[in-house]
């Protein structure tokens, strides 16, 4: 990759990287919070939070509004990340998404570009082809 593109890259994840962490930070009420937010082939930035419930029963990953958001827009997802945090005194962390989330994330392609987890919390992105390199559509195609 050109140096050029590589730093454009950088600002690009930086930029999604401050808009998941806005979101987050607008809903967190006292307790966790987790959010997500999806970078479509147009350049825009669609964002979600994971709902409160009252119950751990009901409550639905985090990605699954923006993903759904995503489907209504009919433009291709190139990026995701997600970021949680347990309480107010904690830092978030970016969290990799679930592999049902990884498996709603092919549907635009093993293209498709995660954040995932790390010790040291620092962005770091995979596609989903990298995160499941046996994934069935390397059988079936995408």
């Amino acid at each position: 990759m050109a140096k050029g593109a590589r730093k454009m890259n950088e600002v690009n994840d930086k930029e999604l990287y401050a808009a998941v962490i806005t979101k987050a930070t607008e809903c967190q009420s006292m307790g966790w919070v987790g959010a997500t937010a999806l970078r479509l082939a147009s350049g825009e930035i669609l964002t979600y939070c994971a709902p409160e419930t009252k119950s751990n029963i009901v409550s639905i990953y985090m990605e699954v509004g923006v993903i759904l958001a995503a489907h209504r827009t009919k433009k291709k997802v190139t990026h995701c990340i997600s970021v949680a945090k347990k309480d107010n005194q904690s830092e978030f962390i970016i969290m990799s998404p679930s592999g049902i989330c990884q498996e709603r994330l092919a549907f635009w392609g093993g293209d498709v570009k995660v954040a995932i987890s790390n010790p040291t919390n620092k962005l770091n992105f995979k596609t989903i082809k990298e995160l499941m390199p046996n994934k069935w559509f390397e059988a079936v195609g995408e």
